[in-house]
């Protein structure tokens, strides 16, 4: 190749790197495009898109994931809650059930089953007592607490 056309060779070369823009190869023009051609300007950009939607996808994936996994502890929590209340109703209908007996066999013993009636009736007190205390949404520990108290006034009536 003489000297004459390495010169312009390369004269073509850096003007065509010289108008290569960073845009999209197709907004770049024919000189552009041609410097995005010989630079791999456009392979770079393309594999970067590429990098760039493959991150976003999986970033859905993990977000998409994380909702579920979020929802699923809510439906337990939910669950959970609902298991808590129906322990905690069915200690009320204990209590409410235990105070009749009380009263019946208040009635039915007299004098002679006083001192009795009344150690049953401080337990029930301090059943009740310890229910007031537990409010709506008493803990795991307040809720076994209270049905030990309810079994042990069911074993003393």
């Amino acid at each position: 190749m003489s000297p004459r056309k390495a010169v312009l060779a390369l004269a073509a070369s850096l003007a065509l790197q010289g108008c290569a823009d960073p845009g999209p190869a197709s907004e770049r023009g024919f000189f552009g495009g041609m410097g995005a051609m010989m630079t791999g300007g456009a392979e770079r950009q393309v594999a970067k898109l590429e990098n760039t939607a493959a991150s976003e996808q999986r970033r859905a994936l993990e977000a998409r994931a994380e909702a579920q996994a979020a929802a699923s502890r809510q439906q337990q929590s939910e669950r959970d809650l609902a298991a808590a209340k129906a322990r905690l109703d069915a200690i009320d209908a204990d209590i409410a059930r235990q105070r009749q007996t009380l009263a019946r066999l208040r009635a039915q013993r007299g004098e002679a089953g006083r001192a009795e009636a009344e150690r049953i009736r401080r337990e029930s007190d301090e059943l009740a007592r310890a229910r007031a205390r537990a409010g709506s949404q008493p803990t795991a520990q307040e809720l076994q607490s209270l049905e030990r108290l309810s079994r042990a006034l069911d074993g003393s009536l």
